[in-house]
């Protein structure tokens, strides 16, 4: 499998400004899931973020959730937990907790509403 982006030296990956379009399609590729998706890593950048004590994780994570819009999350058909949105609210709640971040609150919710 090739990844749809270039491999990072160091932390701070999603730190990258990139063109929305890229982001987009970034996100479409890797899925929403909490296992094979966004929500996959925004579990583990925070995850990591909160061992190592590391706010950039936490920001990084961040990021990865705003790529988890509205439209994608509407367009999941996999629901579950591995592969869909059941899974993104997973690595959503995760950095809700560490931030408590309304906005990340109600992309959870948003996820939920079609599982």
């Amino acid at each position: 499998m090739t990844w749809p982006w270039p491999p990072c030296e160091a932390s701070g990956a999603f730190s990258t400004p990139q063109t929305p379009p890229r982001n987009g399609k970034i996100a479409r590729d890797v899925g929403i899931g909490g296992a094979t998706g966004l929500g996959s890593i925004i579990y583990a950048l925070v995850s990591a973020g909160r061992l190592l004590r590391d706010a950039e994780l936490l920001e990084d994570a961040g990021r990865a959730a705003h790529l988890l819009t509205p439209e994608l999350i509407a367009r999941d058909r996999q629901l579950d937990v591995m592969g869909g949105a059941a899974g993104a609210i997973l690595g959503l709640l995760a950095l809700a907790n560490a931030t408590g971040e309304e906005a990340v609150i109600a992309r959870a919710a948003a996820c939920a509403s079609i599982c």
